[in-house]
């Protein structure tokens, strides 16, 4: 486990150092720098946890995780909460798999089924999908420039 632990819902560092230390299949290294670190995350894993379920029925439903892209670039396979924003983009470009409620129950279904030829197809086509699509790298200029197109003297001409 990756990151800030989510202390407004009771989730410190020193309970998840207190739980992955108990436990032989889990560690916890806390915050990372990004992008610096990326690439040793994503190498380590086999899966990207893309499930936000904090907010259920709101921002749960229709946020992007980060992780998405960022295990995307590197080629590992999302799981996400299916009926969700980031779902939807799991089922589009096949990058992963999507879990039904309950979760434990879908989740368990789908380990003991998933293969190496299943897997190994979901990461090739992230391997495979064009950069753009986990990094930007044309919107943000081309929306300065066009910022800096209104902003010029008659340049207020929006239709363009």
């Amino acid at each position: 486990i990756r990151g800030l632990p989510s202390v407004t819902h009771g989730i410190t560092s020193e309970r998840l150092q207190r739980v992955a230390n108990r436990r032989s299949n889990i560690k916890y290294f806390g915050p990372y720098t990004a992008p610096r670190d990326l690439s040793s995350i994503y190498g380590a894993v086999d899966l990207v946890w893309a499930v936000d379920f904090s907010a259920a029925g709101s921002n749960s439903d229709w946020l992007i995780p980060n992780r998405l892209y960022e295990g995307g670039l590197y080629g590992v396979p999302a799981l996400a909460r299916k009926d969700t924003a980031t779902g939807d983009i799991v089922t589009r470009d096949q990058s992963g798999w999507c879990l039904d409620e309950p979760l434990e129950e879908s989740l368990s279904a789908l380990i003991e089924r998933l293969d190496d030829e299943a897997y190994g197809e979901a990461s090739r086509r992230l391997r495979d999908a064009d950069r753009s699509t986990f990094v930007d790298i044309f919107d943000t200029r081309d929306l300065v420039v066009r910022l800096q197109q209104i902003s010029s003297p008659g340049g207020d001409d929006m239709r363009t």
